[in-house]
């Protein structure tokens, strides 16, 4: 059985009592009901989050990632109350705001106006009394994302930081092989090519395309290193 080679190979057993069916549109309603009667599994018609994370992600890509927005949202406005300096408030968005889109951001690549609508919602706690009450903003997010040693507060840009936890993920795959996710990477989007080189290929997932979107960042960072001349490596 295909599962249970499964389990035998990557050590991973499967939790049939924790576990739902996903189908494909053109699955007969015979087969979906064969498969989930031997394994006992129930089907899931349109399953959205599983342990938060989307299951599917389809052209509308603000409406799935939207709730980071909604999350940001939340954790300033409990803060509105609060009687905070600006280094206060510069602390809170650097320790707790910025890092709720860390995990997603490190595998998705995350829509603009989504980006954008988050750093809107931190630039303007920074300068005004909260969420409701704004204040006049000094200086653009942008200036604020440079470097406190080039004038600006050190915060992060989350586009760029985007850009570069995916080209980060690139890496691994491309220098790993042991990990189960880079072999079934290879093995699907580039077998015989290097990672640098892969394409896009046939109905390509969303993580693919993502860490694909991050190529030229990757390239960028990368040396060839010649050494005594026997082989060629990547540094």
């Amino acid at each position: 059985m295909i599962l249970d080679r499964y389990e035998n190979l990557s050590g991973q057993a499967i939790n049939y009592a924790k576990s739902n069916f996903v189908f494909s549109p053109n699955t007969r309603t015979e087969d979906r009901m064969l498969v989930c009667d031997v394994l006992g599994v129930g089907e899931v018609c349109k399953p959205e989050r599983y342990l938060v994370m989307p299951i599917f992600v389809g052209r509308n890509k603000e409406a799935i990632f939207g709730f980071l927005t909604d999350r940001i949202r939340q954790k300033l406005q409990g803060w509105e109350n609060r009687e905070l300096s600006k280094s206060g408030k510069l602390t809170l968005i650097k320790s707790a705001a910025q890092t709720i889109p860390n995990f997603w951001i490190s595998l998705f690549f995350i829509p603009s106006s989504i980006t954008n609508t988050m750093e809107k919602l931190m630039n303007g706690f920074y300068w005004g009394r909260g969420l409701h009450v704004k204040g006049i903003r000094w200086q653009a997010w942008d200036m604020l994302c440079i470097p406190k040693a080039g004038g600006g507060l050190g915060v992060k840009n989350l586009k760029k930081f985007n850009t570069t936890m995916l080209a980060k993920q690139g890496w691994r795959i491309m220098n790993n092989n042991n990990p189960l996710v880079s072999a079934m990477m290879r093995a699907r989007y580039f077998l015989n090519l290097n990672f640098l080189n892969a394409k896009l290929e046939v109905n390509p997932s969303y993580v693919w395309r993502s860490l694909l979107s991050a190529h030229e960042t990757l390239k960028e960072g990368c040396r060839v290193k010649i050494g005594r001349g026997e082989h060629l490596c990547l540094g």
